[in-house]
C-alpha cells in the first residue's frame, strides 16, 4: 500500500513539529501557573516546584533570562491567590516603595517583574489595601484574595532572591523569613520550629497549587502558613487602638515570632510534639539547627508572642495608641486564636482552610478589637469563639470562589499527557518519513 504525501500533509506536519521543536526536551520541574483560579472560577493553578507535576492549570515552563546580568523574576504570591496587588523589589533596602523600583501587579496571584539587574534585587514586598477597606467584589482593583474576595492587609513579602532560574513564592511563610531576618531566621530553622520537613523549598514551591493536587506535605505547609496568618492578625488587633498602627503591629508580630523562633523562648522542646489538631505531626527537632519547635495551638505560646510583640509595638507606637491590656482579655484571645489554629490543623483540604482564614478576618477580628476597647465584654467573647462556636462558622462558611471537580483537573492531564505523547512520535518519525517519502517520488507539488 502506498501513501500519498501531499504538500498540505507535509505543511501540517510541519507545524506540529514546529510545536515540538519549540517545547522542553524534558518536563521542566518548575511551572508557570496560568493567570487563573478556583476563585475566578478557572482552574487551581501554581507553581509545584520539586516535581514534576505542576498542579491544576496551564502548564508552561518559564521564559530563559535575559543575557547579562538582568534577572527575569516571575512567580506567586498567595495566601488564597492574590489579585490587583502591587508587588515590588525593595532596591534600596529601605522598607518602602520608592520611585523607579522595579514592580509588578499580580493577576490570579502571578507577577512577572521587568528584566532587572542583578545590583538592584532586594526583598520583595506587597503593598496591602487600605485598612478601611474589607470586602471587595470580583475584578476589584483593590488588593484582595480571589478566594474570600478579602482586602489584603498581611504584610505580605519574601527574602531578597539569591536567583530567578526557578519561580519563587510570595506567601505568609516568605513573609516571616523577611521579617525575621535581623533575628537570623533561615528556611531551615522556619521548617524545624514548624515541624516541616528539612529540604522543602519554601521560597519556590507553591504549596496552595500543590494542596489542592493532593499533595499531603504541601497541606501541611498551606495549613502552617494560614496559622501564621491567624496570629498576625487577630493578635494585632489586640495591640493596636487606631487601624493607621495595624500594619506596624503585624511586622512586629511577625518579628517578634522569628526571635523566640531563634532565641528557643516560647518553644516546646523534645522535638516530637502535636503541633495542632487532626493531622499534623512534627518531625523530629534537629538541635544542629538552634530553632526551638512551636506550637501555634498553644495559648501559652500564643501569649508569649503577644507580649513579646508589645515590647516592639511600645517603641513604635504614640502611648495612646497602645491598647491597655488586662491579663484576662489576653487570655481569652490566645486561647481563641489557638483554637481557630487548631481547627486549620484538622482541616482535611484547602476550601476548609480557607473557611477558617475567612473566619478570622470576618468575626474573630473585629470581636478582639471590640473586647479590647471595651466595647465586649470577655465573657461574651469567649462565648462566641469557643473551640465549637469557631468549628460551627467555619462549616456554615461559603467561599466567594469555587473549585472545579478533580476529575475536571484528571482529564486536563490526560489530553496533555496525550498531546506530549502525539508530539514526541512525530518529532522522532517526521524527519524519517520526509526523506523516505521524497526518494520514493512521493512529494507532490502543488
Amino acid at each position: 500500500m502506498r501513501v500519498r504525501v501531499t504538500k498540505a500533509l507535509f505543511l501540517s506536519l510541519g507545524v506540529l513539529a514546529a510545536i515540538c521543536q519549540a517545547s522542553p526536551d524534558k518536563e521542566s520541574t518548575s511551572w508557570r501557573r496560568a493567570p487563573s483560579s478556583y476563585g475566578t472560577g478557572g482552574y487551581y493553578g501554581g507553581y509545584y516546584g520539586g516535581s514534576s507535576f505542576p498542579g491544576y492549570g496551564a502548564p508552561l515552563p518559564p521564559p530563559p533570562a535575559p543575557a547579562g546580568d538582568l534577572w527575569q523574576c516571575q512567580g506567586v504570591a498567595y495566601d488564597g491567590y492574590l489579585n490587583s496587588c502591587t508587588l515590588w523589589i525593595d532596591s534600596d533596602g529601605d522598607g518602602q516603595l520608592g520611585p523607579g523600583e522595579p514592580s509588578a501587579s499580580t493577576v490570579d496571584g502571578a507577577f512577572s517583574f521587568p528584566p532587572t539587574p542583578a545590583s538592584r534585587m532586594g526583598a520583595l514586598f506587597i503593598e496591602p489595601a487600605d485598612e478601611d477597606t474589607r470586602q471587595v467584589g470580583r475584578g476589584s482593583p483593590i488588593c484582595h484574595d480571589v478566594s474570600s474576595g478579602m482586602s489584603v492587609r498581611f504584610p505580605f513579602a519574601a527574602p531578597q532572591p539569591t536567583s530567578c532560574s526557578k519561580p519563587l513564592v510570595v506567601t505568609p511563610l516568605t513573609s516571616l523569613l523577611a521579617y525575621g531576618r535581623d533575628a537570623g531566621l533561615t528556611a531551615a530553622a522556619l521548617l524545624q520550629s514548624l515541624g516541616l520537613p528539612a529540604g522543602y523549598e519554601l521560597e519556590t514551591t507553591d504549596s496552595l497549587a500543590a494542596a489542592a493536587a493532593g499533595d499531603g506535605l504541601s497541606k501541611l505547609v498551606y495549613r502552617r502558613e494560614a496559622q501564621v496568618v491567624q496570629l498576625t492578625m487577630v493578635v494585632s488587633r489586640l495591640l493596636a487602638r487606631h487601624p493607621l498602627y495595624l500594619p506596624a503591629t503585624r511586622k512586629a508580630l511577625l518579628r517578634a515570632l522569628a526571635a523566640q523562633i531563634m532565641g528557643g523562648q516560647g518553644g516546646v522542646g523534645g522535638g516530637r510534639r502535636l503541633l495542632s489538631a487532626g493531622h499534623d505531626a512534627a518531625v523530629p527537632a534537629s538541635p544542629a539547627s538552634g530553632a526551638a519547635v512551636v506550637d501555634l495551638t498553644q495559648a501559652a505560646f500564643v501569649q508569649s508572642i503577644a507580649r513579646a510583640a508589645t515590647v516592639d509595638v511600645a517603641a513604635l507606637l504614640p502611648a495612646d495608641q497602645l491598647h491597655r491590656i488586662s491579663s484576662d482579655v489576653l487570655a481569652a484571645v490566645a486561647v481563641a486564636v489557638a483554637d481557630l489554629n487548631a481547627v486549620i490543623g484538622g482541616s482535611a483540604g484547602v476550601d476548609d482552610v480557607q473557611k477558617a482564614v475567612l473566619v478570622g478576618t470576618a468575626r474573630l477580628e473585629p470581636a478582639v478589637s471590640n473586647m479590647a476597647s471595651g466595647a465586649l465584654t470577655v465573657g461574651s467573647f469567649q462565648a462566641g469563639s469557643s473551640s465549637p462556636a469557631l468549628l460551627k462558622l467555619v462549616q456554615q462558611t461559603v467561599l466567594p470562589g469555587s473549585r472545579p471537580p478533580p476529575l475536571a483537573g484528571l482529564g486536563f492531564y490526560l489530553y496533555v499527557s496525550l498531546a506530549i505523547t502525539i508530539c514526541a512520535i512525530l518529532c522522532a518519525t517526521l524527519p524519517l518519513i520526509s526523506r523516505s517519502s521524497c526518494r520514493r517520488g512521493l512529494c507532490c507539488a502543488e
